[in-house]
């Protein structure tokens, strides 16, 4: 094999490699924005309307007056 075809190859080899390494990053990076994205608009809303109405409950249970008074 002559140097060119060597390198021909050898730089073929690497461009493969680094094509599947950018490929899996993008993928990484897409999985963690999709469970971020999940999480800020299906989760955290549901968990701040729980949070809100467990303390307007907790609010309107509490009659009696402060031992301070």
């Amino acid at each position: 094999m002559s140097v060119f075809g060597s390198r021909l190859l050898t730089g073929s080899v690497l461009a493969v490699i680094g094509l599947i390494t950018v490929k899996v990053l993008m993928a990484l990076f897409g999985a963690i924005w999709g469970f971020l994205s999940f999480m800020m608009f299906t989760v955290l809303p549901i968990a701040l309307v729980v949070w809100l109405g467990w303390k307007v409950l907790k609010h309107l249970g509490n009659d009696k007056k402060p031992a301070y008074d």
